[in-house]
This record gives structure tokens, sequence and C-alpha cells, in this order.
């Protein structure tokens, strides 16, 4: 309980010193509106790192568990079968909780778009509540007696709803950038971009200008992933679920930052 309260205090110093930073970005001159612009190249780098963190976190925390890469999970499921069956649990409530989440958004973000009500800083909003939810029960809760225990589940369904709301967004808001919760097809599109870009003799891109930009966008993207797993390990090690206040505060930020002057990245324009 004290190691909990010390790091919660911990996570509140943190807090605050983001929060301030955060204000006094929004409300400076060059703001932070520019740079998470949905078109800019720094909004996926930013939700790479926020990804990572959290799937770092909830691998040290809560037994080895996959919240945004359903690959992992179901070969989590399948390790677990035969070598830690009392991991099953835990491992079947991540699958199912990603599913049926990825429904939800996929059918929530439809909706908004057949109204032409598509809201970035409404939907970052909430990924940054389903984080900070996810945090404060986690930590609270710390430690978790095990993959079966009720807290462990309920954190699993916490984050794993946070990472399936950001894939959705990414496929279905922000698709021109491509997925931000795991780096398979970025390293493809990587590869393709340096051989296209430097070495030539395909016509994937129109021009080798265009496949360099590509490269270094992607590459930059999978940088940031992972910076935000390198950071989260360390972090989760020193202050346990509350390390999570890190990337609460920058999906809050980007959230705020979003105004409603955006068309292009979606069918449907997206709205404040």
């Amino acid at each position: 309980m004290i190691a909990g309260e010390r790091g919660a205090g911990t996570a509140i110093l943190i807090l605050t010193a983001l929060a301030e930073a955060g204000v006094h970005s929004i409300y400076s001159p060059r703001n932070l509106k520019q740079v998470f612009h949905p078109d800019h190249r720094l909004l996926p780098v930013t939700l790479a790192f926020c990804a990572c963190f959290v799937e770092l976190v909830c691998i040290i925390g809560l037994f080895h568990t996959f919240t945004a890469v359903i690959t992992g999970s179901f070969v989590m499921l399948f390790v677990n079968m035969v070598d830690r069956p009392s991991y099953l649990p835990v491992n079947i409530t991540v699958i199912t909780a990603y599913l049926f989440m990825s429904f939800v958004w996929y059918a929530l973000i439809s909706w908004l778009k057949g109204r032409n009500a598509v809201s970035l800083r409404g939907l970052f909003t909430l990924e940054a509540t389903l984080v900070a939810a996810f945090m404060l029960f986690a930590g609270l809760s710390e430690p978790l007696p095990g993959p079966a225990a009720i807290q462990t589940l309920v954190s699993v369904c916490l984050a794993t709803s946070a990472m399936s709301l950001q894939a959705a967004i990414m496929t279905e808001v922000l698709s021109i950038h491509g997925p931000t919760t795991f780096m398979t097809g970025k390293t493809n599109r990587l590869v393709a971009g340096l051989f296209d870009g430097w070495f030539g003799g395909r016509e994937t891109f129109k021009t080798h200008e265009q496949a360099r930009k590509t490269a270094i966008s992607t590459g930059a993207t999978m940088a940031a992933f992972a910076a935000g797993g390198f950071v989260g390990s360390i972090a989760m090690k020193l202050l346990g679920f509350w390390a999570l206040s890190v990337p609460f505060v920058i999906l809050l930020t980007v959230a705020l930052s979003q105004t409603g002057e955006h068309e292009g990245t979606t069918e449907a324009r997206v709205s404040r």
C-alpha cells in the first residue's frame, strides 16, 4: 500500500508538470494545434509512442497480456494452454474484449460519419479517459492478485478498450497515417520506401521523392513506438500503473489540440 501511495504521489507530480507544460503550449503562439493537426506527421508519431507505452505497462503489469496486438494475444493464448493454464482467463478476456470493443468503436464511428459528426477531440478525449480509468483502477488495486482475479480482468478490459479505440481511429478516421498500435505493416512500408526512394527499380510510389518521404515518416513512427516501449518499461518499474499518467496527459493534450477545421483524412468532415 505504501509503495502504491508513493507511486500515486509521483504520478501526481508528473501529471502536474505535464499539464502545466501542455497548458503553456496550448496558449503559446505556435501551439500544439499545428503539431497535432490531423495531417501532420507528428500526430501518428505521438500516438505510436503512447500505444507502445501502454502496451509495455500491460505486458509487465497484466501478466504478459497484449492489449493492442490481437496477434500477440492469440499467440499467448496457445502458449499458455501448454505452459501456464492459470493465465488462460486473462488471455480469453483480452481477445473477447478486443473483438467486442472494436465492433463498438467501428459502429460508433460509422454512426458519427453518417451524421457528419466525427470529432477527433471527442474520440481522443474518450481514449484518454479510458487510459485514466485503467491507471486509477489498476493503480489502486496494485499488486494485482493474479491473472484470474477480477481486478486484473477489469484492468485488461479498460486497457483493451483504449487501445482498440486508437486502432479504430487510425483505420476509420486517420487512415492516411496507417496504424499506430502495431508495426508489422509499417516495417514493410518502410522497406518499400527505402528501396524505391534510394535504389529505385519499382513503381510502388509515384516518385522517388514520395517514397523517401514515406520512409522517413514511417521510420519516425516506428522509432517513436520503440521509444514508448523503452520509456514505458522503465516508468512501469519505477511507478507501477501510475506511470500511465504520461500517456494520459499526452492523449488529453492531443485531444484538446484538435479543431473543427480539418476535412481531408476521412470521407466525413472531422468536426470539433
